[in-house]
């Protein structure tokens, strides 16, 4: 494992919350606006079938993971912090199941450490757009994953109207976690919905749902491309 890499993440993802949005303050309607919004994470939830593992990819400090457990028996996180490790296991010290959660530091561009067939699902949550070759990692879920195995991964999308309309007047869209001098070191790739399911269908996967989170989920998953900030899809192994 790259020791930049993981410094990068430890200090960026694990000591600071850096997630911040580089949209304007919230007014007074948008704070008001947050009770029609629909988390990713829960959405994300909704969207899996149970079953007996699952792995989330780029777990952070567990949080879907602990979301996760009230469909699946075992759940699998990894990251390639061990800050964010230390502090996903720290939040199941003291539970009953706590047997049932499996934390792991790991590079994913590496490779994952597990069978195959492994698994009933896998997340991928805002973690595509950091690995070096999104393809090569589709190729281990898939591997790791068995027969009729669920996927469900969130990108950003870098084609929603906000990022277009700051491009117009000559910002930088970012969307995800920058550094005092606005930049987002992180994201390697840029997303949309086209991008987003061409390489799940290229990779050996079946798209079944796409989707995206936020205020007026709902509504604005009808033009994803234009309304959505992120893009959700869940899909299913072909093998």
């Amino acid at each position: 494992m790259s020791k930049a890499k993981r410094a990068y993440y430890d200090e960026f993802y694990a000591n600071k919350d850096v997630r911040k949005s580089s949209l304007p303050k919230l007014t007074a309607l948008s704070h008001q606006l947050q009770r029609f919004a629909l988390p990713a994470n829960q959405l994300i939830f909704e969207l899996l079938s149970p079953g007996d593992r699952l792995l989330d990819l780029g777990c952070g400090d567990g949080d879907f993971a602990l979301l996760a457990k009230n469909k699946f028996k075992e759940v699998f996180g990894v990251d390639i912090s061990p800050i964010a490790i230390q502090k996903a296991n720290g939040k199941i010290a003291n539970r009953l199941d706590k047997d049932h959660f499996h934390f792991l530091v790991c590079d994913v561009d590496e490779g994952l450490p597990f069978n195959h067939s492994f698994f009933d699902a896998v997340t991928c949550i805002a973690l595509l757009e950091h690995v070096i070759h999104p393809p090569s990692l589709l190729k281990e879920i898939r591997r790791i994953l068995r027969k009729g195995g669920e996927l469900v991964i969130l990108v950003p999308n870098d084609a929603w109207l906000v990022y277009r309309l700051q491009s117009l007047v000559g910002k930088i869209p970012q969307s995800g976690g920058v550094d005092k001098i606005g930049v987002d070191w992180g994201h390697l790739h840029k997303f949309n919905g086209e991008i987003a399911r061409n390489l799940l269908l290229s990779n050996g996967f079946k798209v079944t749902n796409v989707c995206c989170s936020g205020v007026f989920a709902k509504l604005r998953s009808l033009w994803l491309s234009l309304l959505a900030s992120d893009i959700i899809i869940k899909a299913i192994v072909t093998k």
